[in-house]
C-alpha cells in the first residue's frame, strides 16, 4: 500500500542566485522559484555532465529536492555536500527535502507538493532497495561537516533541513 503525504511549499521564499541539484524530473522547486521576483539566477546540476558549468563561491542558495536518495554510496553523498559547500557563497544556504529510509526498509509514497497559485505537483517515490541507506541520521553526519542546521523537521517519513555553510 502506498502512503500519501502532503508537502506544503506555498510559503517558501528563496532569494538570490539558486543552484538546483536535481535527480529525476520533479521540477517543483523551479515552479516555486520562477514565480517569485526575488531570485536572480537559477542553475541546475543533473549529474556530472552539467557540473563543469557551475561556478564556485557563486550561489546564495542550493536546493536538494529528493536528490540525496538517488545516490547509493556514502562517499557520493559526502562528495555532494562538499561540492555544494564549494559552490555556495560564505553565507550560502542549503535546503534539503528527502525521505528517511534505512537499511532493510522500503519507502513507497505519493507526495502531493502544494505550490503557489494553487498548483499541486504529484511525485511518486518507490525505493525498495534493502541495501541502500538514506536515513536522516546518516545524511546529517555528512551534512554537519559542511553546514550548520538552521531549521529541521521530519514528518511521515519525510524530512527537511535548512543549513548554512560552515565558515572554513
Amino acid at each position: 500500500m502506498t502512503k500519501e503525504i502532503m508537502l506544503d511549499l506555498r510559503e517558501l521564499k528563496i532569494e538570490g542566485d539558486v543552484l538546483d541539484v536535481v535527480s529525476g524530473n520533479y521540477g517543483s522547486i523551479f515552479n516555486l522559484i520562477k514565480r517569485g521576483p526575488e531570485y536572480d539566477e537559477l542553475d541546475y546540476i543533473d549529474g556530472k555532465r552539467n557540473e563543469k558549468d557551475i561556478k564556485e563561491n557563486h550561489y546564495d542558495n542550493c536546493v536538494l529536492f529528493f536528490t540525496i536518495n538517488s545516490l547509493f554510496k556514502r562517499r557520493e553523498k559526502n562528495d555532494l555536500f562538499k561540492g555544494i559547500s564549494q559552490y555556495l557563497k560564505d553565507d550560502g544556504v542549503l535546503y534539503i527535502w528527502d525521505f528517511d529510509k534505512g537499511y532493510n526498509k522500503m519507502f513507497n509514497c505519493k507526495i502531493n507538493v502544494l505550490l503557489p497559485e494553487d498548483i499541486t505537483k504529484e511525485i511518486v517515490i518507490k525505493d525498495n532497495n534493502l541495501f541502500k541507506n538514506n536515513s536522516k541520521k546518516s545524511n546529517l553526519q555528512m551534512f554537519n561537516k559542511y553546514f550548520t542546521i538552521e531549521d529541521m523537521w521530519d514528518k511521515d517519513g519525510l524530512y527537511y533541513i535548512k543549513g548554512k555553510k560552515r565558515k572554513i
